[in-house]
């Protein structure tokens, strides 16, 4: 028996406003204070467990600089006030912690420069509302930051908004195929965007190599020391790291395990990125291939469970199949599967233990080797590079 067909583009559309009954598009903008609501506070304290503690002073320090650091860490708190709003109960595979810096440019596996969400560190199946409604909270608390008026933060939200709406419309009218290979290209020229892809084709394997490491005494090169920052692995904890990476390599493509296999490792660290992954174990490893210049830079991250597993678990109607069950998919496998031009197919995945025996949540790796924007970086950016909105802080806009 052949399945049964999907429901076309006009009974989506049926669906879609028929839930309008259900939630008033106006309802969608209100929000209130559970009276059940739990203490932020021990949310935090909560989310915090299995982290290194020595690192936590330094999460709560970038929050407590601007009420948009306290949101970029404050995931946890901000899943379960979404779950106490109500939704239409159409599922999808949310980033969890969309935001304006989370926004950035990599390459696609084709090598083309794309700009898109590049964090998904707190990604699960959940109401499309959530994902939404973060970002346009981002608008308003990042604008406040840049010293930006209200009323023009409020502007851009709208814009987001109805930008959002009649990119959905047009995406219901395209073949599959055409969907998932699509790219915003009309955006390239746009100076924030154009900005950004020119600080991202700038990022190479060799200009990483120049800022974290430097030579050692036995010839070759090591991580840079500064802890707490950027702190050299030795011992059981960098052979730790090592060890995961032949599991690593068994989960490749094959044209993948070529490059891969091209490589050596040569020196490990840890290092500390952006403001809610702060005291997770976030490693780096410099890998050379036929000299030393030739570096490739791979990033191990600890997994941690998402923010939103607990109040995705309360919900029946958004419940995944096998209950508890997240995406064990990397970040980049997660952008090829639902950004990328064309994605592999996504599926839920285990990484290897690290030195803590923790599970990895992914492992990137940089292959760029151009500078122009006609070869740009490969899959990911490498470690310590961070492409995109974050970059815009060192420019003047974080207080």
């Amino acid at each position: 028996m052949l399945p049964r067909l999907n429901p076309t583009v006009e009974a989506r559309l049926a669906r879609g406003k028929a839930l309008r009954k259900k939630l008033p598009r106006a309802k969608q903008g209100e929000w209130f204070v559970a009276p059940d609501r739990a203490d932020p506070i021990a949310i935090l304290q909560e989310a915090d467990r299995g982290r290194v503690a020595s690192l936590l002073p330094i999460k709560y320090g970038r929050m407590a600089v601007s009420p948009f650091g306290c949101f970029r860490g404050a995931a946890p708190v901000m899943a379960r006030d979404l779950s106490m709003l109500p939704h239409t109960a159409l599922t999808v595979q949310i980033c969890g912690d969309a935001h304006i810096r989370n926004l950035g440019a990599y390459a696609s596996p084709e090598g083309n420069l794309v700009f898109d969400v590049n964090d998904f560190d707190e990604s699960i199946p959940g109401p499309w509302e959530w994902d939404l409604k973060g970002l346009a909270t981002s608008f308003v608390l990042g604008g406040r930051e840049c010293g930006t008026s209200d009323a023009r933060c409020g502007d851009a939200v709208r814009t987001l908004i109805a930008s959002y709406r009649q990119a959905l419309f047009h995406f219901a009218h395209m073949p599959f195929l055409d969907l998932v290979r699509h790219q915003v290209k009309r955006l390239l020229a746009a100076k924030p965007v154009l900005s950004i892809l020119q600080k991202a084709e700038r990022s190479t394997p060799l200009r990483n190599l120049q800022k974290l490491t430097e030579p050692s005494g036995r010839g070759g090169a090591r991580f840079l020391s500064q802890p707490p920052l950027l702190r050299r692995l030795r011992g059981a904890e960098a052979k730790g790291v090592l060890d995961s990476l032949p599991e690593y390599r068994e989960s490749l493509g094959y044209d993948r395990q070529l490059i891969f296999d091209a490589y050596r490792p040569v020196a490990t660290a840890m290092k500390i990125v952006g403001t809610g992954s702060v005291g997770t174990r976030d490693y780096v490893v410099l890998l050379f291939g036929i000299g030393e210049q030739d570096p490739l830079f791979l990033q191990v991250k600890q997994e941690m469970p998402s923010a939103y597993q607990p109040p995705i678990t309360n919900l029946p109607s958004t419940r995944p199949s096998s209950p508890g069950r997240r995406w064990k998919s990397t970040r980049s496998s997660v952008a090829r599967s639902s950004r990328a031009p064309t994605p592999e197919p996504a599926t839920p995945r285990r990484w290897p233990a690290t030195a803590a025996k923790l599970p990895c949540s992914m492992m990137r790796f940089d292959d760029s080797r151009s500078p122009t924007l006609t070869q740009p970086p490969r899959t990911t950016r490498s470690s310590g590079q961070r492409s995109g909105a974050e970059g815009s802080r060192r420019r003047g806009c974080d207080r």
